[in-house]
């Protein structure tokens, strides 16, 4: 027999061959390994058991009002994490994470007060702890405090915060007048230099006022002022770097309050210097004249069967007397709106003036409303607005055009507004570069204004108007067109 021999492709070929052959062994070979390994647990490992998350629980309350605050949303920082409290002001968050985190609370209260935000509360936390923690709106005193600044250790200066009520309802009465004094006679409170020795505010929602930089360590006397009518003088002493927290009644559980508002039946303006006749039991016989927000107040007014009739020059009087009743210990409200009455007048002539000054001291101030409204700084009020509809009062003009302005009080001595998103302070009022003291934004009618600037605080005020007292509650800049 001869040797067979195989040609180099064949060989090759029956290879090739023999590896397809083999293949599904060494893939099934390698599949089985990759499973082994996926499977085997690696030595030395454990298994995880997820951690509790920990638990706060705590009640919010309102100071102001001793009372549970409902509603109150309360929020972990950094988080989006949120929970309400319940009607007895009760709360239960769970917190993931262990460590230091922070609590902020939010209520429409806040706003109530003149309050932005309050300081957040801290807590240490670890897995599965349950941690208690009582939020609060602080208490009048602390709120006063807060309205007032930064008093300094040693200053000899205390703070009043306080409420005036009617003695029969309990209800805070809005708009009244409060005067601080060192002497309790109204003929008396001068210093030997014949300066001021009072302090005077107007009471704002709920019967609320704040006097800040009260002397301490001696005889002070409060008293209220309604209707020209004062209450007898309640004597307090504070003490050092403190606040007094102060309530102040009107009227007598016997009798009741008469309060009301005279305003346009149009479009519900009020009317100022309206006559108010009052006719109640007992012969009583009282006139009285609205005020800039067009109210009227009867402090002491006995039970029984009343009427009210109103007149003023540019209105028509009312078709018969406006008759209710006023009940002891109560506090009665009521509106009278008047129609206005066509007044002929005299033709006069009107000149038309350019709307920006081209020289003067005016010049200046156009310049800057132009280059801080591109920076977003301030708010500026010009004549466009000043001289349009229903702009009869300055204070209504600045607070409908100033979000966040809020108007607390008509009495003579307040300016009326407070612009401050947090402090409830008077602001510092400038008239034509010039601060002024005891003089307020409605000592001006809007048609005498050229332009209005309003800056809340130290981040918008220009140099000329930073003084201290603008620094905590902002500013006003008034610019007559006396200086055109």
């Amino acid at each position: 027999m001869g040797l067979q021999t195989k040609e180099p492709g064949t060989r090759a070929r029956e290879s090739a061959a023999l590896l397809g052959q083999a293949r599904p062994f060494f893939l099934m070979a390698m599949s089985a390994t990759i499973i082994f390994w996926s499977v085997a647990p690696s030595v030395g490992s454990a298994e995880q058991v997820p951690s509790d998350p920990a638990v706060v629980t705590g009640t919010v309350m309102d100071s102001t009002r001793m009372a549970p605050l409902e509603g109150a949303e309360i929020q972990l920082l950094g988080t989006d994490h949120t929970v309400l409290s319940e009607a007895d002001g009760s709360y239960r968050m769970e917190v993931a994470s262990p460590g230091r985190h922070e609590l902020h609370l939010s209520h429409p209260r806040l706003l109530e007060l003149g309050l932005d935000t309050l300081p957040s509360w801290e807590i240490v936390v670890a897995d599965g702890d349950i941690h208690t923690q009582d939020l609060a709106i602080p208490g009048w005193a602390t709120l006063g405090m807060w309205q007032c600044g930064q008093i300094p250790a040693g200053s000899g200066l205390g703070v009043i915060s306080g409420v005036v009520v009617s003695a029969g309802t309990r209800d805070g009465l809005e708009g009244v007048t409060v005067q601080v004094a060192r002497d309790p006679d109204p003929d008396a409170r001068r210093d030997a230099r014949g300066q001021d020795e009072r302090w005077e505010v107007t009471t704002g929602p709920e019967g609320r006022f704040v006097v800040c930089d009260l002397p301490v360590d001696i005889s002070l006397y409060a008293v209220v002022s309604v209707a020209g009518i004062e209450t007898s003088p309640q004597e307090l002493r504070l003490g050092s770097d403190e606040a007094e927290v102060l309530t102040l009644q009107v009227g007598t559980s016997e009798a009741g309050i008469l309060r009301g508002t005279v305003e346009q039946g149009g479009d519900g303006e009020p009317i100022e210097a309206a006559q108010v006749r009052v006719r109640g039991p007992e012969g009583l016989s009282e006139i009285l004249v609205t005020d800039r927000a067009g109210g009227f107040i009867l402090p002491e007014a006995p039970s029984g069967a009343y009427q009210v009739e109103v007149a003023h020059l540019a209105y028509r009087d009312l078709d018969e007397p406006l008759r209710f009743d006023v009940v002891g210990g109560q506090m009665t409200n009521v509106t009278v709106r008047l129609l206005r009455d066509a007044i002929a007048l005299d033709p006069i002539d009107v000149e038309v003036e350019a709307q920006r000054p081209t020289w003067g001291p005016l010049v200046e101030i156009y310049d800057r409303k132009e280059r801080f409204e591109r920076l977003g700084l301030g708010r500026f009020i010009g004549r466009d607005v000043l001289d349009g509809p229903g702009s009869h009062r300055l204070s209504r003009v600045i607070a409908g055009r100033t979000p966040g302005v809020r108007l607390v009080g008509t009495g003579v001595s307040s300016a009326g507004v407070r612009i401050h998103r947090v402090n409830d302070c008077e602001p510092s009022i400038y008239v034509d570069g010039i601060r002024t003291g005891g003089m307020g934004v409605d000592d001006f009618w809007p048609h005498q204004v050229e332009m209005v600037e309003i800056y809340r605080g130290i981040s918008q005020l220009p140099g000329e108007m930073a003084d201290n007292n603008a620094l905590r509650c902002g500013a006003i800049g008034i610019w007559t067109r006396r200086g055109h």
